[in-house]
């Protein structure tokens, strides 16, 4: 893990932690092959209705997906490019090493 977070890793922890109220909502899901290294990374955006109006996955297969500063830059604009109000992020590296990269 880099000694340093990056500009990018702070603003979405920090939209995550904020308390909005509204929709849309993104979710962050980070995936790997074990509960400490991410290769994946999906982002969906749910509006009012509990529909899924978009969805954007991201993969790294040198560097933690958490870490990828190109990475989290690309998942914040995605986010501010939906207009987001509310961000959930599990805290942690939720499995699927088995999921197909296609």
């Amino acid at each position: 893990m880099p000694s340093r977070m990056s500009p990018a890793r702070k603003a979405l922890i920090k939209k995550a932690r904020r308390r909005s109220v509204g929709f849309p909502i993104a979710t962050i899901a980070f995936y790997g092959p074990t509960d400490q290294f991410a290769t994946k990374v999906a982002v969906g955006i749910v509006d009012a209705q509990k529909r899924v109006i978009a969805l954007e996955r991201w993969f790294s297969t040198t560097q933690d997906a958490r870490h990828d500063d190109d990475i989290c830059r690309q998942i914040v604009a995605f986010i501010e490019r939906h207009q987001v109000y509310r961000v959930a992020m599990a805290d942690r590296i939720i499995g699927c090493p088995h999921e197909r990269r296609d």
